[in-house]
């Protein structure tokens, strides 16, 4: 029967490999990722793999080079999903917040109901695991400060303040690319020709 079938297949597993993966839920490597940086100092290959496959190709939706993914890597398997989709959700929707409410000059009132129906809609919330999220929460970080760099050329006297801008744009800008899901990217890179010149 099918019981049996998973009962075998999933007696087999071994701690480097991940959870079997089905039409419901999808777990990305993480967990071969940790294993071959931390014994290996290596992100690029592995050979637990197939015959040995590039990191970068057969796991790119756990986002290898993402900051949050390297900011949480030494979380053990069990707990870095948990803590890395928290605090992804968290930086989406302060992300979302600043957007609206300095970029878009919404009110309090108004700005809440963007986080509310635009980061925690339910089409993101199906989502929770995959890497699309990554590329959107990056991608409002990379809105927020395009947008506050154009608007802020003439207001800003400081060099300084430029400089802080200047390298949440360039961070932002990584995470967007190295988020795990080139379609986000693209995303992205539509919305900001959409919202930017106006």
């Amino acid at each position: 029967s099918s019981l049996d079938r998973w009962a075998i297949d999933t007696s087999t597993v071994t701690p480097l490999q991940d959870p079997s993966v089905s039409n419901w839920v999808f777990v990305p490597g993480i967990k071969t990722l940790q294993f071959e940086l931390f014994n290996h100092f290596n992100f690029l290959w592995s050979n637990l793999r197939g015959l040995g496959m590039p990191m970068l190709v057969n796991d790119v939706q756990v986002a290898p080079l993402y900051p949050l993914t390297l900011l949480f890597l030494w979380v053990p398997g069990e707990y870095f999903w948990n803590i890395f989709v928290l605090v992804r959700w968290i930086i989406f929707a302060s992300g979302a917040y600043l957007l609206a409410s300095r970029c878009f000059r919404f009110n309090l009132a108004g700005s809440s109901i963007f986080v509310l129906t635009f980061v925690f809609s339910l089409f993101h919330a199906r989502w929770i695991n995959h890497a699309f999220l990554n590329g959107m929460a990056a991608g409002i970080w990379y809105l927020y400060f395009t947008l506050t760099l154009l608007s802020t050329d003439k207001q800003l006297n400081h060099i300084r303040n430029h400089t802080g801008l200047a390298w949440g744009l360039v961070i932002s800008t990584y995470s967007v690319v190295t988020c795990g899901f080139p379609e986000a990217s693209v995303i992205i890179a539509l919305a900001t020709i959409l919202i930017v010149p106006f």
